[in-house]
């Protein structure tokens, strides 16, 4: 017996739910990789990390969901996320201490892990309390066996050998209040920070928690007051930049603007000691004894945080995941995985699960949504999007994919809501719009074929054409066509089921009254609401899925 299926309401979580797939044997014909029965595994993307650091023999890089390790003596790669040894998701930064031989990573709840000897601890003192502004850290400093954090609270000194918070430094604002705190370092017998007001100075003779011992730069000592994010040491001496001036060096009190990188937005630097590695909205530089250049590579789109280490250059890019350049050759390394996290739906079809992100806007319209497509078979994820992004498989434009089908065929159909449909045959992409068939657009010129759902009855496939009197259409196995004007709720559906007996189950979006409209061929339908014939508990139908009990 098969039976339709509602649900109503959306839990909290689904976001994180659906990156992670839960693997009972057999499960869809799929490689178990010798999962056990009932255990779980997870499926992150990797390709947007955030921040980088190193320890002698491998290269950390981090993305918000979880952490992965380039092993430097055969580049192999191992990751790890909350299923095997993090506390949380959410990972703000990372930074190793090379004295205690110690990973910090920091979450933006405020819970700080410590990985050593390849055991996990924790520090969950930021995280419980419940008096501070915002717990997320900006820059890790490593000084001895201490690791220095800067917060949105404050500055926080890490024992990293004792796993406890040594000391902490709040309200350092020039009159007592919180400031937020980028980036520091350590000169002479001085902290230095990068603060959201400029940078600040205090002996580590003097007791820096009282903000009145803090030292303030302003135009006087040559750097203007206004948010600055980075702070470092480069032969000996602090540096650091800002918008307004640039990349700027400090001598003798005072600081020095190079003219260099004026109008950027810094967000990291790091040294070897003879380079200084710098990372900005436009790129990332290199500045040695003969000048500033820019670090090149059709991988960089949107970087992070920059390290050197033996000459190769290790990046952190918010789209292609590690970059690694050595030399004139540049690669782009992440574990295997979809390629976004933010999946919102997943199919399966013909034994593939195919993961998608969000297509529509709060608003109804398309979200331009070019990340294409991740599909899960034989234990590994292929992407497919239009980008060009490094280890992603190219189709023709085709954004915002809001559903897959397929007919008896073989043939594997997309819908987007904005481009139509995409057929997908031994490697063949085919766009099917108004231009080809009796889809309408609703807006044109523009791409407006807004397809919100489609389903198959493996003989045919029924499409949701969104904003049309036409919003019900049928692309047969013969690649005919046949169009229904079903009631105007239609024209704004967000899903659709086709069943075995012949009716299509179509949820209505309850900007247009909600509910269900249940569709036969002869063109009768019947209308389920909260109030009313076949009474559902609510207007709201979030998901509809078909069950066979056989």
């Amino acid at each position: 017996m098969q039976k339709v299926f509602l649900r109503r309401t959306i839990r909290k979580g689904l976001k994180e739910l659906l990156s992670i797939i839960w693997v009972l044997s057999p499960f869809l014909g799929f490689s178990q990789n010798n999962i056990p029965t009932g255990s779980w595994r997870t499926h992150y993307s990797f390709n947007s990390t955030l921040s980088v650091t190193k320890s002698s023999q491998d290269i950390y890089a981090a993305s918000a969901s979880g952490l992965f390790i380039v092993h430097k003596n055969d580049k192999s790669i191992s990751s790890i996320t909350k299923l095997n040894g993090l506390s949380e998701t959410g990972i703000t930064q990372i930074g190793y201490n090379s004295t205690s031989s110690t990973l910090l990573i920091t979450y933006d709840n405020g819970q700080i892990d410590l990985l050593k000897d390849n055991l996990m601890g924790s520090i969950p003192d930021i995280r419980l309390s419940n008096m501070l502004n915002s717990k997320t850290t900006y820059h890790m400093y490593e000084y001895e066996i201490f690791t220095y954090l800067s917060t949105g609270f404050g500055l926080v000194q890490i024992d990293t050998e004792a796993s406890i918070i040594k000391e902490s430094f709040l309200n350092l604002s020039s009159t007592g209040d919180n400031l937020i705190i980028y980036s520091s370092t350590i000169y002479n017998d001085s902290l230095f920070l990068a603060t959201e007001n400029g940078i600040i100075a205090g002996s580590l003779n003097d007791n820096l928690k009282d903000f009145s011992k803090w030292k303030r730069f302003d135009v006087s000592s040559g750097i203007n007051n206004e948010i600055t994010k980075v702070m470092g040491l480069f032969k000996d001496k602090p540096v650091t930049g800002n918008s307004s001036q640039g990349l700027l060096t400090y001598n003798d009190g005072e600081w020095n603007a190079s003219g260099e990188l004026i109008g950027a937005d810094f967000s990291s630097i790091e040294t070897d000691n003879e380079n200084l590695i710098i990372t900005t909205n436009e790129g990332v530089y290199i500045l040695t004894n003969t000048g500033l250049t820019q670090i090149q590579s059709s991988y960089i789109t949107k970087p992070n945080y920059a390290i050197i280490d033996d000459a190769i250059y290790w990046i952190a890019d918010n789209q292609n995941g590690l970059i690694r350049i050595n030399g004139s050759l540049s690669e782009s390394i992440y574990p295997n995985g979809p390629f976004f996290n933010d999946i919102t739906h997943l199919r399966t079809v013909n034994n593939k699960i195919f993961a998608f992100p969000e297509f529509k806007a709060a608003n109804g319209l398309p979200l331009k949504n070019n990340f294409g497509f991740s599909v899960f078979e034989n234990g590994i994820w292929s992407s497919y999007n239009s980008t060009g992004y490094p280890n992603t498989q190219s189709i023709p434009e085709f954004l915002d994919i809001s559903g897959v089908s397929s007919l008896s065929s073989g043939e594997i159909i997309f819908s987007s809501f904005g481009y139509g449909l995409l057929t997908w045959n031994d490697d063949v992409f085919d766009i099917i719009d108004e231009s080809n068939s009796p889809l309408v657009n609703s807006l044109p010129p523009e791409r407006n074929v807004l397809i919100a759902d489609i389903d198959t009855d493996n003989t045919k496939l029924w499409v949701l054409n969104n904003n049309t009197t036409s919003s019900l259409q049928v692309f047969n196995n013969d690649k005919s066509w046949t169009t229904f004007n079903p009631s105007s709720s239609i024209s704004n559906a967000d899903q659709i089921i086709s069943t075995p007996w012949g009716d299509q189950w179509i949820t209505i979006n309850p900007n247009s009254g909600g509910g269900i409209v249940v569709h036969n061929e002869s063109n009768q339908e019947i209308t389920l609401k909260s109030l009313g014939l076949g009474t559902i508990p609510s207007k709201t139908i979030n998901c509809i899925v078909l069950f066979n009990e056989d």
